[in-house]
């Protein structure tokens, strides 16, 4: 009917380099030609470390007019003071994308550098032109986790085809509570 699918990519960066940024509220506002608001998409992150920059994606159907711009805002509810990255030991290694006529497909194996195990993570990431100009994005829960030093394969579909797509970046999201607990 009146609904379409939207993929899009937001860098959400903590300007503060000596504080991680906890429980992030992200609100992002969907708005026509004129103006007018079509809609909020509302999402959170947990932690975000000093300095850096957080890799978000998403993709959605939209109900209403076709979408015009979009703005982002980003709040941190608290900050933990820290100076040195604990959220980047996560990597993604034999990244493969794949465009077919109804969608984009990504995927990869999941390694974590952490001595103890995360319960659960969120995967962001973003599709980039080879200008890295950002074209759309999308997510996957990962909630069974990953063992300490232990590997997964991670595979994840939009419903949407990214026309110029050759890149790809990331960011994993936790709780940083998690590495505290064992």
């Amino acid at each position: 009917q009146d609904s379409y699918y939207l993929s899009l990519g937001v860098d959400i960066e903590n300007p503060n380099f000596d504080r991680l940024a906890r429980d992030i509220q992200l609100d992002i506002v969907l708005k026509d030609k004129e103006g007018q608001v079509i809609t909020t998409i509302k999402d959170k992150l947990e932690s975000l470390d000093p300095g850096a920059i957080y890799h978000y994606g998403v993709t959605r159907k939209i109900r209403g007019n076709a979408v015009a711009s979009f703005s982002a805002t980003a709040k941190a509810a608290s900050h933990l003071k820290l100076q040195t990255p604990i959220m980047k030991h996560i990597a993604l290694s034999e990244l493969r994308l794949k465009k077919n006529g109804e969608g984009m497909h990504f995927s990869g194996t999941m390694t974590g550098k952490y001595d103890t195990p995360l319960r659960s993570m969120t995967l962001h990431y973003q599709f980039l032109s080879a200008t890295n100009k950002i074209l759309g994005g999308g997510s996957e829960w990962v909630l069974d986790g990953l063992e300490p030093g232990g590997t997964r394969h991670v595979d994840s579909k939009i419903a949407l085809p990214i026309e110029g797509a050759k890149k790809v970046v990331y960011s994993v999201d936790f709780d940083v509570v998690q590495l505290l607990e064992e």
